[in-house]
């Protein structure tokens, strides 16, 4: 028998599941390429996006702001230099590590896909009052930031907690 937070749990990894769905419904149909009017790989997004936060970053760091390998990130992060979007920073500490920034096109792009994203949450929360608005903001924020330093396995207070696969239990 399920308790109350495990039945949260699922409930809340149900939302995420359709989220997600949601979001790659919207890439997939091209909305976003549409409505931005940017013709970019949806999977070049999350490093401009990763970049245009730092201001300039090496590879590493991007790949570790995404999840990535440190190819995968060469290869996208090449294929942003071709396109004009991203340009090499010198630095003088190890010419060997490549540090980029956005160029003035890959800035304007940035802002393009900021805006297309921007229309899309306002028609998806146009019925919603101002101050669900502003709660569902903090609190999808406190979220992710939950999600960004959570440790798989370990509750806040460092100790292990199970997890539940199916009919069995792991500890």
């Amino acid at each position: 028998m399920m308790d109350a937070e495990q039945e949260w749990g699922r409930s809340v990894f149900a939302s995420m599941t359709a989220l997600t769905r949601a979001i790659e419904a919207l890439h997939a149909g091209e909305w976003v390429q549409r409505a931005s009017g940017v013709a970019l790989d949806r999977a070049l997004h999350p490093v401009v996006a990763s970049v245009g936060e730092r201001g300039s970053a090496r590879i590493s760091d991007i790949a570790r702001d995404l999840g990535l390998t440190v190819p995968t990130v060469s290869r996208h992060v090449a294929q942003l230099l071709e396109r004009g979007l991203l340009e090499r920073v010198s630095t003088t500490a190890d010419r060997r590590t490549t540090v980029v920034r956005l160029s003035a096109r890959g800035r304007a792009v940035r802002s393009q896909l900021r805006r297309a994203w921007v229309d899309i949450l306002g028609l998806a929360t146009q019925d919603w009052a101002d101050d669900e608005r502003r709660a569902f903001e903090d609190l999808f924020a406190r979220f992710a930031q939950g999600l960004r330093t959570a440790q798989p396995g370990r509750n806040g207070r460092g100790r292990v907690v199970r997890v539940e696969h199916g009919d069995s239990a792991q500890a």
